[in-house]
């Protein structure tokens, strides 16, 4: 009895590796518990959720009645999935021609096809019933009607690029063939990308012209996902409604080079790539031409018939005289020359100049408006930005600080719109309010975007500053964002009047994060934020530069060191490595008491020793291709990085891990087991 019962659980494990471990799907569809798809009305309606689990998919109708048919992944091949129906758990009854092929087999097999075009967007298509067949022969393009299905998941805070950039003027067509504003005297406007931080923005100007789209007058989308298909580009686009966010398909034309084109927006996310779309398609088309702006002394409204109307006066600054920029201004002189700004992405080249200064390939301009209130104790101008896509122009203010004669910090407001009406001055532009991060949305697991950057001066000299360490060996435990850990010593023995001090590493420390080259202090400094210690260091044999900081938290006994590129340290660093699971830092540091003043060992202490690893101590490798740092190169003016999805591709490829092995492997463990049991009972 004990022996049939071993063979019976024997046959249905074998059972399950024959039929489940050859095929499972994608990491990335389980990223969501339900996928939405026949979404129409702008999401006001959802048709149906498809499930995916490891080697299961549900697709669950919303129609009345409701209906749920369950698949199981029988064969994998790249994106291609072959499934069958699971009789167990489906509800829809097999049609009279679905019910057999006149040999007695049911027609319960199809394939599916999977398409990932970002973390929220996929699109699925799944071929006629079948019975089982060859692969090929089920997944091949020939077997029709193949059905279609955009699946969205919208509750996300990040997003990706919108395939549209600049800024357009535009009309509108609604469904019922009525073009909307299209004579207006201030033309509606919509800009996409001008900035990084912006998406997709929609400026209807008048609540007429939006037809029947449920938009605000200032609608402001973000994209979910994009593809090309046929000759459109297709986005799946959402509000920034965290209750229940609204959803739009755009279609684009490939080719949005040419000054004037059109492009649809529907209310329900189905591509069509026919050129015509069906009227019964609610979809509104927009007439986008593109307007360049290369001053702020110019008139964005069609007419300017009169200039006594103050509520035109800013849109019509070149007729009516009432413009901003009559003067240019100039940056303060301690900034003036040329800049480097290192961090986690790479290196960018800054150049500040009397009237202009330009950070990677973004050049802007300062502009003379008088600060009226306190801000003129501070070293803020107001600057403007100008755009060759169509985008209006940005005013924003950039604030500087000098932390030595070798090291600037500078930081950048949020954008101020143009135009703006002539009684605007600076105190508008340069508000401490600006400085916030409330409009621009960081992510979660990003510091804020409106923070000081630090640069260091491209001269190859730079003048030493004392770094204020205790002469001595500190003894620190660091903290990679990989989990891994290792011992070090800081060495500030026998240094140039305490200007420099270098690392001692141990075995366990990966030499290509942290070097034992020496660290030259060129600025220390506290924060004016919160009191932290910073101190910046060039590495002497590199030119890299480095910041370190020196924070405590309230209810910790010690306070902790942590090590970033120069232009990623800020006030609000610290707090987001230890609570927010932001990576982009080197190291952070414990300090480690020792016997001598402030937690040192004395330069006479052999500290070799405490590094040594005893006999007994097995230490696992480290691969060197588990790190990855950005390359440095000095003389290039734009971002270096490391990243493959900078290179175009807003597509992210899921990392699977796994600490017991993938369900077959434990299939097969079990097997084993049961085998030797049922081996030594015989």
């Amino acid at each position: 009895m004990f022996r049939r019962l071993l063979l019976q659980m024997l046959f249905v494990q074998l059972s399950a590796v024959s039929v489940h471990s050859a095929c499972s799907f994608p990491g990335y569809t389980t990223f969501s518990r339900k996928w939405e798809t026949l979404i129409s009305q702008e999401r006001h309606t959802v048709g149906a959720y498809w499930t995916f689990n490891q080697t299961t998919v549900e697709f669950l109708s919303l129609t009345r009645p409701q209906t749920s048919d369950v698949y199981d992944c029988i064969r994998e091949l790249s994106n291609n999935f072959l499934v069958q129906l699971n009789p167990k758990y489906t509800e829809t009854d097999l049609s009279p021609n679905d019910q057999g092929n006149g040999n007695g087999q049911l027609m319960t097999h199809r394939c599916v096809k999977l398409f990932r075009y970002s973390d929220n967007v996929l699109q699925v298509k799944l071929s006629p019933l079948s019975v089982l067949g060859p692969m090929e022969q089920i997944c091949h393009e020939s077997q029709t009607p193949w059905e279609s299905y955009i699946l969205v998941w919208p509750k996300i805070t990040d997003y990706e690029a919108c395939p549209i950039v600049g800024g357009f003027q535009f009309s509108i067509t609604d469904p019922q063939k009525n073009q909307l504003c299209a004579n207006l005297y201030l033309p509606p406007v919509l800009e996409s990308r001008c900035i990084e931080e912006e998406g997709l923005n929609i400026e209807f100007r008048n609540f007429n012209c939006r037809g029947n789209l449920g938009m605000q007058l200032n609608q402001e989308l973000r994209c979910l996902g994009s593809w090309t298909e046929g000759n459109f580009t297709f986005s799946v686009t959402t509000s920034t409604d965290q209750m229940w966010p609204r959803l739009w398909l755009f279609r684009f034309p490939v080719d949005m080079q040419q000054g004037e084109f059109n492009v649809e927006i529907l209310s329900e996310i189905k591509v069509v790539t026919t050129e015509k779309i069906d009227p019964s398609v609610e979809h509104h088309t927009m007439h986008l031409s593109k307007k360049i702006y290369t001053s702020t002394c110019e008139d964005e409204a069609v007419t300017c018939v009169s200039c006594n109307n103050s509520n035109i006066l800013g849109f019509c600054q070149r007729t009516c005289d009432v413009c901003h920029t009559n003067h240019m201004g100039s940056f303060p002189n301690n900034t003036i020359g040329n800049w480097i700004q290192f961090s986690i992405d790479g290196v960018k080249n800054v150049t500040v100049s009397t009237s202009s200064m330009e950070i990677g390939d973004t050049n802007f301009s300062c502009i003379g408006l008088e600060i009226k209130r306190w801000y003129k104790t501070k070293d803020r101008k107001v600057a403007v930005l100008f755009f060759a896509n169509g985008c209006r122009p940005r005013y924003l203010c950039v604030d500087f600080v000098q932390r030595s004669t070798s090291v600037q910090q500078y930081r950048l407001s949020q954008y101020v719109l143009w135009p703006q009406q002539p009684s605007m001055d600076a105190d508008d532009v340069c508000d401490e309010d600006l400085f916030a991060e409330t409009k621009s949305k960081p992510s979660k697991n990003t510091p804020g975007i409106h923070k000081y950057k630090t640069v260091v001066t491209a001269n190859e000299t730079k003048q030493k500053v004392p770094c204020g360490l205790t002469e001595g060996y500190l003894q620190l435990n660091a903290h990679f964002p990989d989990k891994r850990s290792c011992k070090l010593f800081v060495n500030s023995c026998k240094n140039d009047s305490q200007t420099s001090f270098d690392l001692v590493l141990s075995d366990d420390c990966d030499k290509s994060i942290l070097t034992e080259n020496k660290q030259e202090c060129i600025a220390t400094f506290v924060d004016d934020t919160n009191g932290d210690q910073v101190v910046i260091t060039q590495d002497s044999n590199t030119s890299i530069a480095y910041c370190w900081v020196l924070h405590k938290e309230e209810w910790e006994p010690r306070p902790r060191y942590f090590l970033t590129y120069a232009a990623d340290c800020n006030s609000d660093a610290a707090k987001y490595i230890l609570y927010r699971n932001y990576t982009g830092y080197i190291s952070y540091f414990d300090i480690v008491a020792g016997p001598d003043l402030l937690g040192t060992y004395s330069c006479s202490h052999d500290i070799v020793s405490l590094l040594r690893k005893p006999d007994n101590v097995t230490v696992q490798s480290i691969s060197m291709a588990d790190i990855t740092t950005p390359h440095f190169n000095l003389d290039a003016p734009v971002f270096t990085t490391n990243n493959p999805d900078a290179a175009g591709s807003n597509i992210k490829t899921p990392v699977h891990t796994s600490n017991c092995g993938s369900k077959s492997q434990r299939i097969l463990i079990n097997l084993f087991i049961m085998a030797t049991v049922y081996f030594i009972v015989i």
